[in-house]
């Protein structure tokens, strides 16, 4: 490796200790779901849920749009208030984590209030624009809202990520002509159109989320700075077949598609499961899913459709990072990939497989080294991840 000194903190992993999103926290993230189930199927169940609605039409004399805003607000403030212990320990922990880390101002309150403020606000507007598209497009509503959903949550981001920032952020030349010149033949080889090679400039405050190595706009390829000055050759080499690799297998538009096939699916199971519940009618009998009085049951189909939609598309993901890693393998061999993946993840906090499938969309680094060590016949590396 190149000197001793770490790769960039967006690409490390904090000490287990120090860590808030371990297993205990996904374990957490569970039970709240589960009662988050449980408190909604009380809420219709009971009754309350039709007589918060009855009261709400009435106090605003049927004034839906107004009427449905304060039933959502209140029945929201409700469930923050039954969650409060969950979130008040999930900000403790991640406070301890920050402090643990240097920073020792962070307040507990504050990032308790932001969490469920933010949390908050997303709901209602997500539950008050679905119940107002259910008004007006009744049949096509859960097309537009998947639509929206895989915009927001996927093409958005990507496309931010692969067209706007790189004609943002400053490209500069490599400090070794050699590497821009091994790089470029690489993405020769592999078909793979590069027009520019570079170093993302280090006085840019870098995202948070940029990988080491980005192919975007204009078939440039841009690399972290601190990848170029800590790691070996081949190891950047490495990095850089995995994301040509990307290019050439198409992963962006499959990821795409696959966002639109998922929330598709999943608001289709929420549009004819809504209406198969509300006619059951039992017991607090609702006159249709547009029907703020439903809400429970439709917040219901929507938290397991979202689940079982989310988990199959980050499946979809980690399979892309093991087929990116295949071609790396098979395009520049293994050692330099395990080296890049040992530099990059120095302190891997290991997670049980069931919170890899269940909420994470990259694979655990264990298991991807386990792959790259049986390719070229390695012995594994008890310590990694």
């Amino acid at each position: 490796m190149k000197g001793s000194e770490t790769t960039s903190s967006n690409e490390r992993q904090p000490a287990e200790e120090n860590h808030p999103f371990d297993a205990a926290y996904y374990r957490g993230m569970v039970v709240e779901h589960l009662l988050i189930v449980a408190l909604l199927a009380i809420f219709y169940l009971s009754g309350a849920s039709r007589r918060l609605s009855d009261g709400a039409m009435y106090l605003l004399r049927g004034r839906w749009w107004l009427a449905h805003a304060v039933y959502l607000a209140v029945s929201f403030l409700g469930l923050a208030v039954l969650l409060f212990p969950f979130h008040a320990a999930r900000a403790r922990r991640l406070t301890d984590a920050l402090r643990a880390q240097g920073f020792a101002s962070v307040s507990q309150w504050v990032l308790h209030a932001r969490a469920v403020g933010s949390q908050g606000v997303l709901a209602f507007a997500f539950f008050y624009a679905l119940y107002v598209l259910l008004r007006w497009f009744p049949i096509q509503w859960w097309m537009l809202v998947a639509t929206a959903y895989a915009a927001v949550a996927v093409w958005m981001p990507m496309g931010m990520r692969h067209y706007i920032l790189p004609r943002i952020y400053r490209l500069e030349a490599l400090p070794e002509a050699l590497l821009e010149s091994r790089l470029m033949n690489l993405a020769q080889a592999v078909g793979v159109s590069i027009k520019r090679v570079g170093m993302w400039a280090a006085d840019d405050d870098m995202e948070a989320e940029w990988p080491p190595v980005m192919i975007g706009a204009g078939r440039i390829m841009g690399l972290h700075p601190s990848v170029v000055e800590n790691m070996e050759p081949e190891a950047v080499l490495a990095l850089a077949a995995r994301e040509l690799g990307a290019v050439r297998q198409r992963h962006g538009p499959i990821r795409a598609g696959a966002a639109a096939a998922c929330a598709l699916a999943a608001f289709g199971a929420v549009h004819l499961g809504a209406q198969y519940l509300v006619r059951l009618g039992i017991p607090a009998p609702a006159s249709g899913v547009r029907d703020i009085a439903s809400f429970p049951l439709l917040a219901l189909l929507v938290l397991i459709a979202s689940a079982m939609a989310q988990t199959v598309y980050r499946a979809i993901l980690r399979a892309q990072v093991y087929a990116a890693d295949a071609f790396a393998e098979r395009l520049v061999g293994s050692d330099g990939l395990v080296d890049a993946l040992r530099e990059l993840y120095p302190e891997p906090t290991p997670l049980p497989q069931w919170v890899e499938w269940l909420f994470l969309s990259q694979p655990s680094v264990r298991r991807r080294l386990q792959r790259l060590q049986t390719a070229c016949r390695f012995p594994p590396d008890d310590g990694a991840q």
